[in-house]
Order: structure tokens, then sequence, then C-alpha cells
């Protein structure tokens, strides 16, 4: 029943888990983070890792077994990207200042 709901959003339910773990092992390894920060680093992280790891063994055209290993790297990384998308996107809108 619950991987029905990963694949009726168009995500798998392992690259779930696997980005899940990246973005606990940031936390882990990240000294003084707050509570806000470390949900930010899961759900960041648990999100790039459910859409972005197919994308990237397509475009770089990787082997089909390296999707968990780039969804956990994602989940890593994951509040890092999250950070730089929206400087970007802030920055768009405000014309380089972001304040």
């Amino acid at each position: 029943m619950s991987l029905s709901i990963f694949a009726s959003i168009g995500v798998r339910a392992s690259a779930v888990v696997a980005g899940f773990a990246g973005s606990v092992v940031h936390i882990a390894v990240t000294e003084q983070m707050t509570r806000a920060r470390a949900l930010a680093a899961i759900v960041a992280g648990t999100g790039c890792a459910a859409y972005l790891p197919d994308y990237l063994v397509l475009h770089y055209q990787l082997p089909a077994p390296m999707t968990n290993s780039i969804a956990f790297v994602c989940g890593l990384c994951g509040l890092s990207v999250a950070l730089r998308v929206q400087a970007m996107i802030t920055s768009a809108f405000h014309g380089g200042n972001s304040k």
C-alpha cells in the first residue's frame, strides 16, 4: 500500500530511504545544528533524493545501479542545494539585493 503512494508521486521508495539516510548523516556530522535546520536538512535532502537521481543517471549516462548511491549523496547535500536555489531565486527577484 505505501509503495503505491511513492509510485503515484513518481518516486522510488529506495531513493527516499537513501536520501533520508544521507540527510541524517549530514545532521550527525554538522556541529551545532538547530532543530529547525535539522528538519530543513531532512526535508530538503529527502526531496532532492526523491527526484534528482533518475535525472542525473540519465543526463550523465551513469549505470542504473548507481541510482541509490546518488540518492544518498543528494540526501547528504540536499540542504546546500536548497539554500543555493533559494539564493538564486531571491537574487533573480530582487536584482541581486537579497536583503
